[in-house]
This record gives C-alpha cells, structure tokens and sequence, in this order.
C-alpha cells in the first residue's frame, strides 16, 4: 500500500525572521510604552499629592521653608503674640460668658489646626474680641430658655395630682447644659456653617460686607466691650441689659452704681491700666524699639506680677477682690457637642460665622497684598469651619482672626504659620 502524503508546514518549525531595523523599533515602542506608563504614574502621585496639599497647604510651603533665615523671626513673632494672646484670651472668656480656663484652651487648639489648613501666612486665630461678645448674648439667649423650660417643668408637676398620678406621662425633664456645654456646641455650629460654604464655593458672600462695614461693625462692638468692662474694673455689681438702647442704659446704671466703687478692686485695675497704656506708647514709638529691640509683654508681666501679688497678699481674703482662683491643668478630654441644641443655634451660628470669615478674608487680604501672595478664600472658609469643628469637641470657645493679634504678629517680623 502507498503510504499517505504528509504536508509538513514551515511555519512549525520555523519562527519568522525579522529584520535587525524591526526588532530595534519593538524595543523602542516598549521603551516608550513604558516611559508613558512610569508617568502617567507620577502624574497622578503628583495629581494626589496636589489634592491633598489643596485640603492642607502647609505640605506645599513646608518642603520649601527656609531654617536659617525664618525660623528665628517666626519664633519672635510667635513669643511676642504669645505673650498677648494669654491675657486676651483670660479676658474674653469673662465677655463670653465662661469661666477663663476656656479661653486658654482657644489658645492652643485652633491655631494649631489653622497652622496646617490656612492659606494666609501672617493672621493670628483664636478668641476675638467681636466673636466673644456675640458668643456672649447667645448663651444669655440659651440660658434664659433653659430656665424658662425647667420652670414649666417644674409648674407642670405641681399642678400633676397628689400621689405621683399622671406622671407616667410626663416628659422627662430638660436637659440643664452649662456655659461651656453651650458656647462648644455653638463652636461646633459655626465650623459646620463655615465647611459647608468653603465646600460649596461660597467665600464671594464677602463681596457683600465691605471692610467699612466690617470696621463700623467691630467699632459698635468696642464700645459693648469696653461697657462690660466698667463693672469689674470699678467693683460693681448691676444687671445686664438687654435689648434696644442696651448700651445708653448701661452706662446709667454704672453712674447710679458708682458712689458703691471698691477701692481696693479700683486701686488695682488703675496700677494695671496705667502699666498697659505705658508699654503701649513705648511700644509704638520708634526710637524706643531701637534700643529695646523687643516689644515689652506688659499683658502677660501684668498677669505674672498680679497673680504674685494676690498670693502673698492674700487679696481675696484681706481686700475683697474677686479673682480667678485655681485654673485647671492640662488639656480637656474630648467631648460631644449637644447636638440636640443646634437647631436653636441654626440662625445665631450662621450670623457669627459669617462675620467671623469677613473679618478673617480683609486682614488676610490685607497681609497678602503687603508680602505679596495669594489666599484662597474658599479654603480660608474650609479651615476656619475645621478650627471650630474640631474646638467643638475640646471646649474651645468660637474661633476667628484676631486683627490686633495679627498685626502685632506681622510687625514682629513673623514669615509664616509656623510661628503659631
């Protein structure tokens, strides 16, 4: 029998031969297919690392910060608020309402936070004496409907029948918050308002507070303030009023209260007016601060020397003078907010944080345009709304720029947010 034809195919036993000039451009096509992917790679390390910075732009300029020539500068600057920053913020918890311990934690806190997300180089965060005062009337408001529902409460079980019956239907009693409680929860509230525009795109509402508007309003809160402080520093005790023609009212009570001045409460506010107006002047003139070449921390010489004087003379007890007493050590532990309050802070919130970022936007701009670099007004809004957030939870008073603060830090000499 023939035995069957069998095809052999070339092409199993033979691979194609290419040509030397075909293998050369395989090799290159892989070589650039690679390059494309090694940066499409680095493209979107660095497109991450720019979202990222964009959310804490201190990544950006810390990589960049000069040791040798910033640092001493901004550590003066910073030593110099300093020294400002912790009697200001002893005094503006008392416009606020809360005992002074919580001033200083608002010290610390928020320009820590504000350090990693602010885009402005130069202001100073913290307690502001325009925030405090309206903090203040906010918690009067909370306070006095806290009262009034523990009082229909109270109304509601007297008319309830002998014997406890009917009370199985009674709501529970209202909750009694404190100071702190409240002006922390109103924190909170105002970081809420302020990350909710900054997310939104809406730092133009700006445009519609012109800094006229902006100085009327922090001058009216001047003469509050500077009201408020009439009682202490003379000794006295009268109501707080409330409502139209508050201030003029005010002042009538303080001259009807005045024959009852405490001398010694008098004696001592005089010594340490006279001291701070004197380093004031001292401070502001030029050729005094070429020979001192530091401005004098008289804010915090007078509380050093103050608290010396009331230990060893016992004023308290010997004098009458009303004075701090003992400031709790260390940091608060975390705590909630009261949630269930925001709902009555819904529109004092919304006000306060809105003035708190106009004041914030014209200083920082101000500051930008001198050293001549930008700022990001949404993002300012951003990281205002997380120095509140986050003091929410630790019993920081509401934060914002301080404008005085925030000159003296940049006339010190101060670069950039590390001198917070």
């Amino acid at each position: 029998m023939d035995s069957p034809v069998r095809t052999i195919h070339r092409d199993r036993f033979y691979a194609p031969v290419k040509h030397p000039d075909d293998a050369k451009r395989d090799a290159n096509g892989a070589l650039e297919n690679f390059k494309l992917k090694l940066g499409h790679s680095k493209f979107c390390r660095q497109s991450a690392f720019q979202n990222v910075a964009t959310i804490f732009p201190i990544l950006e300029w810390i990589m960049k910060y000069d040791l040798r020539k910033n640092l001493l500068k901004d550590f003066i600057a910073g030593l110099t608020v300093g020294t400002i920053a912790v009697p200001q913020a002893l005094g503006y918890a008392v416009v606020a309402g809360v005992t002074p311990i919580f001033g200083l934690y608002t010290c610390f806190i928020p320009p820590l936070i504000y350090s990693l997300m602010g885009t402005s180089r130069h202001v100073s965060v913290g307690v502001f004496a325009l925030v405090c005062l309206m903090t203040g009337e906010v918690l009067t408001d909370a306070i006095e409907r806290q009262d009034v529902r523990m009082g229909l409460f109270n109304q509601t079980l007297l008319l309830m029948e002998p014997g406890g019956a009917g009370l199985d239907g009674l709501s529970p009693p209202p909750v009694m918050l404190s100071g702190s409680q409240i002006v922390s929860t109103l924190a909170f509230a105002i970081g809420l308002w302020q990350v909710v525009m900054g997310i939104l795109g809406l730092g133009f509402v700006t445009v519609y507070l012109s800094d006229r508007v902006v100085q009327g309003f922090a001058c009216g809160a001047a003469f509050h303030i500077f009201n408020t402080q009439l009682k202490w520093i003379f000794g006295l005790s009268y109501r707080k009023r409330r409502g139209l023609f508050c201030l003029p009212l005010s002042v009538y009570d303080f001259v009807v209260a005045l024959p009852s001045t405490h001398l010694p409460t008098f004696l001592v506010s005089l010594v340490c007016l006279t001291a701070l107006i004197t380093a004031r002047f001292l401070n502001g003139n030029a050729k005094v601060m070429k020979v001192i070449r530091f401005p004098i921390p008289m804010e915090l010489l007078v509380i050093v020397f103050g608290s010396v004087a009331s230990y060893f003379m016992n004023l308290r007890a010997v004098y009458a003078i009303d004075i701090i007493r003992s400031v709790p050590l260390g940091f608060p532990s975390p705590q909630l907010p009261a949630f269930h309050l925001l709902p009555e802070l819904f529109h004092d919130s919304f006000i306060i944080a809105v003035i708190a970022f106009s004041v914030a936007i014209s200083a920082g701009r101000v500051f930008a345009q001198k050293h001549h670099y930008s700022i990001d007004s949404n993002q300012e809004l951003r990281a205002l709304g997380v120095v509140n957030l986050v003091g929410g939870f630790f019993q920081c008073l509401p934060s914002a720029v301080a404008l005085a603060r925030s000159v003296v830090q940049e006339s010190a000499g101060g670069v950039t947010q590390v001198q917070n």
